[in-house]
């Protein structure tokens, strides 16, 4: 539950012991952090909110006044709505972490792709050159050739 604070006395240094201790952190749960905090970013729209406890207090006052009994739920009824809430934020934490994973297989194979065709068009040009090289109608038996200083083979 999220509440303005509207004087000094509210705001409190927080005294919690495991601020003091090192922990060890495992690298799956950064990331879930990381996770779960890009899902939540975004610019604060006050108006998708509602204050279901003032509803509720609202609703037990009115019932109070009104005479009618007042029906709390049962204990099973509200774990369930936080193992239920656990259930879906893990569920769109994993969500978010496969499109993570999914979108750098997409960038790779693309940078894959693009070296392909990179290497395509070098393999094309250089066999291009080498049909285009000129040959020599001339060829000696091995080892009775001899080089001249020009690089071209001469019969002794």
């Amino acid at each position: 539950m999220l509440d303005t604070m509207h004087w000094p006395g509210e705001v409190r240094t927080p005294g919690f012991p495991f601020l003091r201790e090192d922990v060890d952190l495992r690298l799956a749960e950064v990331r879930a952090a990381a996770n779960m905090i890009e899902n939540l970013r975004g610019d604060c729209e006050p108006h998708r909110y509602t204050d279901d406890h003032a509803a509720a207090l609202n609703a037990l006052i009115e019932a109070r006044i009104e005479g009618r009994d007042v029906v709390q739920p049962t204990a099973a009824v509200q774990d369930e709505g936080v193992a239920e809430l656990l259930r879906a934020l893990g569920a769109s934490t994993r969500e978010r972490a496969d499109d993570d994973r999914e979108r750098k297989s997409v960038r790779r194979a693309r940078a894959a792709a693009g070296k392909a065709g990179t290497a395509k068009k070098r393999a094309k040009r250089a066999s291009g050159r080498a049909r285009s090289a000129p040959r020599s109608d001339h060829r000696a038996p091995l080892g009775s050739s001899t080089q001249n200083g020009c690089g071209v083979f001469t019969l002794p």
